[in-house]
């Protein structure tokens, strides 16, 4: 499988666990409108007695949403740098994250995202990036992007890569056919 990348994106434990089977019942009437108002109110930064949920979302998307509040002693400038502080070292846990759980140190690198914590939409994965791992990914790091896809393959960086079989995020739309390149003959992507 090729992996073609223009951003690398965040990408955040899901911390997927087994369920205990005794859970259902511990749960009292009500149990889930409790757990959806808890969830929302991490989320708008209102106080909680304890997080319910305990997820990527409610530690680090709420946690940029909504720094801690400016304290009366220090300036709008303090309070701006320490919420820049908090989205930095979110971003820096997920760099670690990233060499952690990725072998190959070149691939590692391509993979770190390095932006504002927000700029892009948070993905939350517990397989992703250990998949970087497997022989038969491989990651074509692209910051220009696709150029254009044909019956052929798809062009990137100045070169085709070969393809029977790919796809495309939501939106995307293929170029016309515009090389007189031969039909791959692969199942998986390769450099043409």
């Amino acid at each position: 499988m090729v992996v073609f990348q223009r951003t690398p994106s965040a990408i955040g434990e899901r911390d997927n666990r087994p369920t205990d089977p005794c859970f259902g019942e511990s749960l009292d009437p009500g149990w889930q409108l409790a757990r959806m108002d808890n969830f929302q109110a991490v989320m708008l930064g209102r106080p909680v007695d304890e997080d319910l949920v305990a997820d990527s979302w409610t530690r680090f998307y709420a946690a940029v949403q909504n720094p801690p509040r400016k304290q009366p002693d220090e300036s709008f400038a303090e309070y701006l740098r320490r919420a820049e502080g908090l989205d930095y070292e979110i971003m820096e846990h997920h760099r670690r994250r990233v060499a952690e759980l990725v072998a190959d140190e070149a691939v590692a690198e391509a993979l770190k995202p390095y932006y504002r914590y927000l700029c892009k939409r948070p993905c939350f994965h517990d397989e992703y990036l250990s998949a970087y791992n497997r022989p038969n990914v491989r990651l074509i790091d692209c910051p220009a992007g696709v150029e254009r896809i044909t019956p052929m393959g798809l062009w990137s960086t100045a070169r085709r890569w070969r393809s029977t079989c790919s796809s495309t995020p939501p939106g995307s739309r293929p170029s016309s056919p515009r090389s007189t390149d031969e039909p791959a003959t692969t199942s998986s992507a390769s450099e043409a």
